[in-house]
């Protein structure tokens, strides 16, 4: 639910904001925000897959409801860099900020 929550309120923030940058300076301060002390890799990259889909579906419903695309999550289609960046943002924002798991840890060669 927390989850949920984050995005929404980082969701509304993008929608509002116009330069591509600043969108991906929102999304990455939503998943810091977001992530927890004992946050892996592996709930870090289930989060940001689901914020995804969430904005995925939410730029899918709005178009529908105003019958004509709207891009403001994911960036309009003729701009193909920021499209793209924008997409590596959801997924990989909570990435950034999460810690080793105790079994990737144990499984690790020791320093030497």
């Amino acid at each position: 639910m927390r989850a949920v929550l984050v995005w929404l309120i980082a969701a509304l923030i993008v929608a509002v904001t116009p330069f591509a940058f600043a969108k991906v300076a929102i999304v990455i301060t939503a998943a810091f925000a977001y992530m927890h002390r004992r946050a892996t890799l592996n709930h870090a990259l289930g989060i940001g897959a689901t914020w995804l889909v969430l904005a995925v579906v939410t730029e899918m419903a709005m178009s529908a409801h105003l019958h004509h695309a709207w891009t403001e999550l994911l960036g309009p289609p003729s701009h193909p860099a920021m499209r793209m960046l924008l997409l590596i943002a959801w997924v990989a924002a909570p990435a950034l900020f999460a810690r080793e798991s105790e079994v990737d840890a144990a499984h690790r060669p020791a320093d030497r």
